[in-house]
């Protein structure tokens, strides 16, 4: 694979790493007015989040064994994007609904239903990247380089979202933006790619 790919698959894999953080810490938000920011909620949020990585992770590196396509995973970012900007315009009236049942029902309910697959797809992307970019002689070093773009990308969006992105734009702002990051890198990077193709 050439170095201009490489390029581009380091970029997307720091930006979902961030994106992801990102959803993470507004969900926070999101649902705080409806179930508070108990032990519970902070718990069940972490602790999905974790699984959507989890499920992502393995479907990724499974997938990357049986068809290497170096478009999937824009095409992933793209459907992500799709269904975080559905989510943002509905979540209201969502939780609305959602937050008259029990907290824990109710909090499990609202990030499976807002947040679970977007998080899956995303975490789909970085070992999706190390299985088409490593060789046998370079699998640690692709590895470990992935997935610290991956972690750092998720630093910063963290340290954004706490510190500039929520204080100054607010959360509903925040996601949008996160939306509207996904979505330019999604179109950009697959216009490049079907440049360098054609």
């Amino acid at each position: 694979m050439n170095s201009f790919k490489k390029v581009l698959s380091y970029i997307v894999c720091f930006i979902t790493g961030s994106v992801t953080l990102i959803i993470e810490l507004i969900c926070f938000r999101l649902l705080a007015p409806y179930f508070g920011n108990s032990n519970y909620v902070t718990g069940i949020i972490i602790n999905t989040v974790l699984l959507g990585l989890a499920v992502g992770y393995y479907i990724g590196g499974y997938t990357a064994d049986k068809h290497k396509s170096f478009f999937l995973p824009f095409v992933l970012v793209f459907i992500s994007t799709v269904y975080l900007f559905i989510i943002y315009l509905t979540h209201t009236f969502f939780l609305d609904i959602i937050g008259k049942m029990n907290i824990i029902a109710g909090v499990s309910l609202s990030v499976l239903a807002m947040f679970f697959l977007p998080v899956i797809l995303l975490a789909f992307i970085p070992t999706y990247f190390i299985r088409i970019l490593a060789s046998e002689d370079n699998m640690g070093k692709t590895a470990g380089k992935i997935y610290s773009l991956s972690t750092f990308g998720s630093i910063i969006g963290g340290f954004c979202t706490t510190f500039l992105l929520i204080p100054y734009i607010g959360s509903s702002r925040s996601f949008l933006l996160c939306i509207i990051i996904l979505f330019i890198i999604s179109l950009s990077i697959v216009y490049i790619l079907f440049l360098i193709k054609s």
